[in-house]
């Protein structure tokens, strides 16, 4: 490339990554994107000229090579034996371009980081604040990107090196700034215990990292906290399955159509946080609902089904 033009753009459109080593020393700028549909050759001309700043981020990681990944059979995620493991939560090895990067026409910094919560209950919500300023010449936007690590995790866990838990996209001008938010429930960082069998919040200390990209260079602003106690198993959902009194018999499990004036069976089931199931199972497996859940009913079209005592 350099030879024959010093100034030329590689502009990929592939439905992944792309072994870039051979040319990317050779070339000032390169542009990726998957396949954008129908408007996709006028939106590579408007940021290629200009009109429009580029603020999409790698949704993977970009590994040097093929040889540093295992087999395409192995379909394991985490490391073990000669397997270096996969993408951004577990692979440690060198990488073209880490998950979450990407480039701008301008430069930006995150700073004052603020958590409203350093030491939150395996139940509880915390809120957190950064702040995102342009220093470039150059309105823009972008990517504020929120990861959790757990630097104590003993190793026999196996838990993730980071886990992108939120992500926000900020149009900042030149030379001014703006405040991104971020709440995060701190369930959601619960793994499965097979032990256990049941979800568990580790307890211990928790990096809250801001940056824009998942590598450790990428991170600006990091802040511990300490997350202790069990997780209350909480409702998450009701499902029905409504049948008539007589389709148990017949093994008739869900119905759609219910002729006139039947009786409609709910058969609602109760699925906890903990994936503990209450309620209707299935034929002849029922469970009592936890104590003190309770359950009305009602009908937005009472001419068409109504509910009875």
């Amino acid at each position: 490339f350099r030879s024959h033009n010093p100034r030329t753009i590689v502009d990929m459109v592939t439905d992944g990554m792309v072994n870039v080593t051979p040319f990317a020393k050779d070339v000032p700028a390169m542009l990726w994107s998957g396949y954008d549909g129908m408007r996709e050759g006028q939106a590579m001309a408007d940021v290629l000229l200009g009109h429009h700043d580029p603020s999409g981020r790698l949704p993977f990681t970009w590994y040097k090579g093929d040889q540093d990944l295992p087999p395409i059979t192995n379909y394991s995620i985490r490391p073990h034996g000669k397997n270096p493991g996969r993408t951004y939560m577990y692979y440690r090895g060198p990488v073209s371009y880490p998950f979450g990067y990407g480039l701008s026409y301008t430069s930006f910094n995150f700073s004052h980081l603020r958590i409203d919560n350093t030491h939150p209950d395996a139940n509880g919500t915390i809120h957190i604040k950064a702040q995102v300023s342009n220093t470039g010449k150059t309105s823009g936007n972008e990517i504020a990107e929120l990861y959790v690590s757990t630097p104590g995790a003993p190793r026999s866990l196996q838990r993730p090196i980071k886990r992108l838990e939120g992500f926000q996209k900020v149009f900042v001008e030149p030379g001014r700034s703006k405040t991104v938010s971020f709440t995060l429930k701190v369930p959601s960082l619960a793994f499965f215990n097979e032990h256990q069998n049941r979800w568990v919040v580790d307890d211990g200390a928790y990096g809250i990292q801001i940056g824009d990209s998942s590598a450790a260079a990428g991170i600006q602003q990091q802040r511990l906290i300490r997350v202790s106690g069990a997780l209350r198993p909480v409702l998450n959902v009701i499902t029905a399955k409504p049948t008539m009194p007589s389709d148990a018999e017949r093994d008739i499990h869900d119905r759609l159509l219910f002729p006139r004036d039947s009786q409609v069976l709910p058969n609602l089931t109760a699925s906890m946080s903990n994936d503990v199931l209450y309620g209707y199972i299935t034929k002849g497996q029922s469970t009592p609902l936890p104590k003190g859940m309770k359950i009305s009913y009602h009908s937005d079209h009472p001419g068409a089904v109504s509910v009875s005592r």
